[in-house]
């Protein structure tokens, strides 16, 4: 049972497992992600200490603010049996649209965990009824813009969403959960990402 006593639901990828993202997993997971390497395209690290960790943590679960009406907020732990604590996925829900994120430790980079997870929360938005993922990177960040293109996203420009995670000079990518799995990504052009 979990701190809010209730079974912890588990999904399974082929070398993943991936739960809801409590608290209890702070200080694993910081043993993680406290690595520059990681801090290097977010502005900063992810956490000061285990224990800010958890209240951020705390703080996700406590869910979205009431406004705006309808915003769910998903953080996913991800794990190998041999490993244990990976990294982790985010989603926030705006009705049929969703905005990803990720964050794995170095320790796992290349070997094409991060790769796994996102076609699986990307699977999960469409089991929700999610039209359309977006995400964000800095443009320097090229294994996480290669991420983005092998899970079937393509770069965008202009558009009326603005994503939550979006800074002044990041790349865009969106993915059509409509098309067909197998018609690849929809690329959009127009007028350069601004935010209004």
């Amino acid at each position: 049972m979990t701190d809010a006593g209730r079974s912890a639901t588990v999904w399974r990828t082929d070398r993943l497992r991936v739960t809801e993202l409590r608290p209890e997993h702070a200080g694993q997971l910081f043993a993680v992600l406290d690595d520059p390497r990681v801090a290097t395209y977010l502005g900063g690290a992810v956490a000061e200490s285990a224990a800010a960790l958890a209240d951020r943590i705390r703080r996700q679960a406590a869910g979205p603010p009431p406004e705006p009406a309808g915003e769910q907020w998903w953080n996913f732990l991800v794990e190998t049996d041999e490993e244990g604590p990976v990294g982790t996925l985010q989603a926030t829900i705006h009705g049929d649209w969703a905005e990803v994120a990720f964050i794995f430790g170095p320790r796992v980079w290349g070997r094409g965990l991060a790769t796994e997870g996102l076609r699986w929360l990307v699977d999960r938005c469409r089991s929700e009824g999610v039209g359309q993922v977006w995400a964000t990177t800095d443009p320097d960040n090229r294994a996480s813009r290669a991420l983005l293109e092998r899970c079937g996203f393509a770069p965008r420009q202009g558009g009326s969403r603005t994503p939550d995670s979006y800074d002044p000079g990041d790349l865009v990518f969106v993915r059509d959960l409509l098309a067909a799995p197998d018609a690849g990504p929809t690329v959009t052009t127009g007028r350069p990402f601004q935010v209004s």
